[in-house]
């Protein structure tokens, strides 16, 4: 598990800035996830104990964490897909206007 929030937080530090900085309490929530998990693990507590605080740990800060990060990436793709739509539909729009001028003033008498 520690190996997995490691690859999305490297993940993270991969994506445009724009993006890394709406995820910027996401990310700090992951280096603090793993850094509890990781001193969770090296403690000498017994094994039983760590496994309960592993659990704890997963249920209070990892899950909410992953949650709110797979809605943040949501927001942003649909916000990305409705700018890319519009785009096409004015880039359309401008393709038809051409094309209808260019009919209009090819056919003047």
């Amino acid at each position: 598990m520690l190996a997995e929030l490691k690859k999305i937080q490297t993940s993270t530090y991969q994506l445009p800035s724009q993006v890394q900085s709406s995820l910027k309490d996401v990310s700090d929530g992951l280096t603090t996830s793993i850094h509890d998990l990781s001193g969770i693990i090296s403690s000498d507590a017994p094994l039983n104990e760590k496994a309960g605080k592993i659990k704890d740990t997963v249920q209070q800060k990892v899950q909410p964490l992953l949650h709110a990060a797979t809605c943040r990436v949501q927001e942003i793709l649909r916000a990305v897909s409705s700018r890319g739509q519009e785009a096409k539909e004015a880039a359309e729009e401008k393709v038809q206007d051409k094309t209808q001028n260019g009919s209009a003033n090819g056919h003047t008498a």
